[in-house]
């Protein structure tokens, strides 16, 4: 009896240890550089597989703690003691982070505390010592910004030049560029054109991840000695103001210093020297768009080179009939936040001509211009035209407002055409005047003019017995059902004459002298 019972013992004793909840932080092998990422896991055991842990830690100094990403690891076992079968699972989760540095010296990582529910567990922090990068003139990286302020919704081109001595061509391992720039999204938006088969890139790294820009290359003597120089650009839009500094961009490469065959005789690094280069501290103003002298016609689109284009999908219309306006704008500035203006008397259309919109138009951007479409209707004959609109826009180079106008569209309006009670046809009763006869003629025809494809009796049955009526007292009388049986009896007969009158003159000949055939013989039996 002492056995099976400590077997269950050691059982109970095992599950319990395997519930316990634990922490683990295990961290890559050094050397730890500033600008390296340091690859940092967290090992989390002993909870349950849902819900997913959550995980709490101390922000480290002068540096940025991310979480790449988390894998579950889920192991299950089964255990039999005395025939009866035990299964246990045990759940693992692997918490991803990338910690990166900006300064040189002791730096910590965490406390971790991991809580799920009423369960909870925590790692001890863990201190490294990170060492800076050694600078080399050989490598030389320059972020180029406007120096003049700029303004939100802007296009800003900006110019990357990374320099790399051509001696070093042929021993460069790996190149990492950073700008804390590139990872400021709640401020700024960046447009990149896509890269072309075949071209040239230069690779960024970012917070979001790793970007390709398209790239030039030329050679450059820089101090008496030959530097490639490549070179991208990418477009900045600042999505608010305020004056924004930002560290030096950086760059880090890796050099090779001896190499090694490899199975099939190639050559790989064996050897490799950091080297990093930086730029200078940089800084962008952003600045409010005025608000003194702005039009009426402003909607926020900032650029040059603006036009509007306004097209109607008819010219001859009558009054109060729906006219769709479609509005093309173009222009070098910022077409997706650039809106349709309330259109009014300042911007051309006037309120006691047209019947206008309320609220905003959404635009649709597509093939570098941005259309909306807006429906207004005519209020009086008067109207001889869309007139030209006025679309106003900020000028950042010229730091002023500028507008463009639309041309004018010729319209034709006529006055709406009513039917009214007086122009419906009645039937004139028995005994009616001359006098009486001609007014309903003249009435006749004025509504036959206004309503041309139409003839119908419109007049209005009166009488109870009429309307009440059903269906089988309609086809009661016997002299209808006898009308409606001798027309179908018509139908038929013209279908059969028809069919006869189709037939090949030949095929009835034929069938005529079979038919005689056909006598002669059954006369002579």
């Amino acid at each position: 009896m002492r056995g099976p019972l400590l077997l269950a013992m050691i059982a109970a004793l095992g599950a319990g240890a395997a519930a316990a909840q634990e922490v683990h932080l295990q961290l890559s092998e050094p050397p730890y550089l500033v600008g390296e990422p340091l690859d940092v896991q967290l090992v989390v055991e002993g909870f349950a597989r849902e819900p997913q842990p959550e995980v709490s830690f101390e922000s480290p100094r002068a540096g940025s703690l991310e979480l790449v990403g988390m894998t579950p690891n889920v192991r299950q076992s089964i255990s039999m003691v005395n025939g009866k079968v035990t299964r246990q699972e045990s759940v693992q989760f692997v918490y991803r982070y990338r910690f990166l540095v900006r300064e040189a010296g002791m730096h910590r990582i965490g406390p971790f505390s991991v809580r799920q529910g009423a369960r909870s567990a925590s790692s001890p922090a863990r201190e490294v010592q990170v060492a800076m990068v050694p600078r080399t003139d050989e490598v030389r990286l320059r972020l180029v910004l406007p120096e003049t302020p700029v303004y939100p919704g802007q296009r800003v081109a900006l110019r990357i030049e990374w320099s790399i001595a051509a001696q070093l061509r042929e021993r460069l391992h790996r190149y990492r560029i950073r700008s804390p720039l590139f990872d400021r999204g709640d401020t700024f938006r960046f447009l990149d054109p896509p890269a072309k088969s075949g071209e040239t890139e230069l690779f960024i790294e970012t917070a979001a991840g790793q970007i390709a820009l398209p790239a030039e290359i030329r050679t450059q003597q820089i101090g008496g000695v030959d530097f490639l120089v490549v070179t991208a650009e990418r477009t900045l839009v600042p999505l608010r103001t305020g004056t924004f500094e930002f560290a030096p961009a950086s760059v880090v490469v890796d050099v090779v210093t001896s190499w090694r065959r490899d199975l099939f005789g190639g050559r790989v690094p064996q050897r490799l020297r950091k080297r990093r280069a930086q730029d200078l501290p940089r800084k962008l103003v952003v600045r409010e768009i005025p608000l003194q002298g702005r039009p009426a016609g402003f909607a926020g689109a900032v650029g040059q080179g603006f036009t509007l284009e306004v097209s109607a999908d008819r010219s001859v219309v009558q009054v109060a009939d729906p006219i769709e306006l479609t509005f093309v704008l173009r222009g070098d500035g910022n077409l997706e936040s650039a809106g349709l203006p309330q259109l009014s008397a300042e911007v051309g259309l006037s309120p006691l001509e047209f019947r206008l919109p309320s609220g905003d138009v959404e635009g649709v951007v597509e093939d570098g211009a941005k259309t909306f479409r807006v429906s207004v209707r005519a209020l009086t004959e008067s109207v001889q035209e869309v007139p030209a609109l006025r679309y106003a826009y900020f000028d950042p180079v010229a730091g002023e407002f500028r507008s463009t106008r639309s041309r004018p569209i010729a319209l034709s309006v006529r006055p709406a055409e009513l039917v009214t009670a007086r122009d419906v046809v009645t039937a004139e009763p028995a005994g009616t005047s001359p006098e009486g006869a001609a007014r309903g003629t003249a009435r006749a025809g004025g509504l036959a003019r206004a309503l041309s494809l139409t003839s119908a009796n419109l007049s209005i049955v009166r009488e109870p017995e009429l309307l009440l009526r059903g269906p089988r007292a309609a086809v009661g009388s016997g002299w209808l059902a006898a009308l409606y049986v001798g027309s179908l009896g018509l139908v038929v007969l013209a279908v059969v004459l028809r069919r006869r009158a189709d037939l090949d003159p030949e095929l009835v000949e034929r069938r005529k002298a079979l038919r005689y055939e056909r006598r002669r013989i059954a006369a002579v039996e």
